[in-house]
């Protein structure tokens, strides 16, 4: 684990493990990451980046769902993932086996429709 670490990340990254480790709750588990969206995706990123190759797929499962659990509170989330999901799609489908990438095939198509619903509704 990263030493730089703000006390705050510790947190963020305590949760994210009881997520992963629990997929069932998600949904509950997410709802309590919805604070700070900066902080939040600044600490999946660096857990992504430091995760083992298959930790990776269930990292960008737990991107998407706090996506779709973000809509009803806000696009903060849109646009911080946005920042940082690019590169990591690009190491799975560099580095990752057909499972991984037929995973992140399925998220782009998500993530695309989220990204083009939260601009269609930011600039009508």
């Amino acid at each position: 684990m990263d030493v730089m670490y703000k006390v705050g990340d510790r947190k963020v990254v305590r949760l994210m493990v009881m997520l992963l480790a629990n997929l069932t709750q998600l949904d509950s588990g997410t709802r309590s990451l919805l604070q700070n969206a900066e902080q939040v995706v600044q600490t999946w990123d660096k857990q992504f980046h430091s995760a083992q190759k298959e930790q990776k797929v269930p990292l960008l499962y737990l991107a998407n769902d706090i996506l779709q659990n973000s809509k009803r509170t806000g696009s903060e989330f849109v646009g911080e993932f946005w920042k940082v999901l690019p590169a990591a799609v690009k190491v799975v489908m560099e580095n990752g086996d057909d499972h991984g990438k037929n995973v992140v095939s399925r998220l782009v198509r998500i993530f695309t429709f989220l990204i083009t619903e939260e601009s269609c509704y930011k600039y009508a």
